[in-house]
């Protein structure tokens, strides 16, 4: 008898010590798929609020583009007003680039003059058309600063005229 209690013990105990395992494993997977939902919802948010800014950056790109070729006192209220729209501190500054790719003007106070050519992000809206171009993080040649261009090439006559550049910022992204 004493046996067989020993028996239906140990087997009792395997018993449960068996669906205490299947019991974590099912645990470790519901906690592991709460998880990637988790992740995917804050990807996708993450995403629809970049989405947001470069949309937002984009319009003022466009406003400032028309405004450039008009008055200084013009171009400085739609800077202005554009600037008040956006984010405290997702812009570093903005620049405006002649077509041979030289800063002819920056809303810092450097002096004009900084050649930004020869940068892959330059270089794209020289060559591709009327489209927003978001560069890969540089170094700024005027703040020294890590920074995203982001970007839209200006047009006289349907020619290539330079562009005008919002300066992200990367910590803000990041």
């Amino acid at each position: 008898m004493v046996t067989a209690v020993a028996l239906f013990t140990a087997l009792a105990v395997l018993l449960l010590w068996g669906l205490s395992l299947q019991l974590q494993r099912q645990l470790r997977d519901q906690v592991l798929e709460r998880a990637q939902l988790r992740s995917q919802q804050l990807a996708d948010a993450m995403a629809g609020q970049m989405d947001t800014s470069l949309a937002v950056l984009d319009l003022g790109l466009l406003s400032l583009r028309t405004a450039w070729p008009k008055s200084r006192e013009a171009f400085d209220e739609v800077e202005q007003q554009v600037l008040a729209t956006l984010p405290r501190g997702l812009v570093s500054h903005l620049s405006v680039i002649d077509a041979g790719g030289t800063v002819v003007y920056n809303n810092l106070g450097v002096a004009p003059g900084t050649f930004v050519g020869d940068r892959p992000h330059f270089q794209a809206l020289r060559q591709g058309g009327d489209r927003l171009v978001v560069g890969e993080p540089v170094r700024s040649r005027l703040t020294g600063e890590w920074l995203v261009i982001v970007g839209r090439p200006m047009f006289r006559d349907g020619v290539f005229a330079g562009a005008v550049h919002f300066n992200v910022q990367s910590e803000h992204l990041a």
